[in-house]
């Protein structure tokens, strides 16, 4: 008897060590995912604020507008300041 509580307590004792190390590793790797993560929203800030003066004022960059049809639903259509650019015209 005292050898199987022994053998149980050991295996237990192993998996727990594993589920720690895989825990430890999975948060390396979530650290590393969110430096990179931080990384690219700094990127896309840049590129935003450095195109903004360019962009089309009426539909912001996106180059659709949103109007009502004749049964009173939002619909997305061209806009009419950039021609569907998003670029600035004028």
């Amino acid at each position: 008897m005292d050898n199987v509580i022994t053998a149980l307590v050991t295996k237990r004792k192993r998996l727990m060590d594993r589920k720690r190390e895989i825990k430890a590793e999975c948060d390396r790797q979530c650290r590393e995912i969110d430096v990179e993560i931080s990384d690219i929203d700094a990127a896309i800030e840049v590129v935003n604020k450095a195109v903004e003066p360019y962009l089309c004022p009426a539909c912001g960059g996106t180059g659709n507008t949103r109007k009502c049809d004749a049964a009173g639903q939002m619909e997305d259509v061209e806009c009419s300041s950039c021609h569907g650019t998003g670029i600035k015209m004028s």
